[in-house]
């Protein structure tokens, strides 16, 4: 299951207050509880567009218990950006589930 979060601007915008400020609605208070009371832990993905390039950022620990997704929210301010939540099926998830690989 995903949450999921898209916006598009005529003109560069901040998004932190829909990923992270806003009390009940941001995404990362839904990724704690969502109108289910389903904890979407196992993932979040931040993409932005600045200059029309993408800029994707994903891990494998809940948005709301990862600093990191607070500062990548308060960075991001583009024309489009699309982010997530998830609750993982099987595989449990890793950085290389994600894409991800060092």
């Amino acid at each position: 299951m995903w949450l999921l979060y898209a916006m598009h601007a005529n003109a560069p915008t901040r998004v932190e207050r829909g990923l992270v400020k806003s009390q009940k609605k941001a995404l990362m208070a839904q990724s704690r509880s969502d109108m289910l009371g389903c904890a979407h832990g196992t993932g979040w993905g931040v993409a932005d567009y600045p200059n029309g390039v993408p800029m994707i950022e994903k891990q494998v620990r809940a948005a709301f218990r990862d600093e990191h997704y607070s500062r990548k929210a308060a960075r991001v301010c583009a024309k489009t950006v699309v982010a997530h939540g998830r609750i993982a099926s099987e595989p449990i998830p890793s950085l290389s589930h994600a894409g991800l690989h060092f």
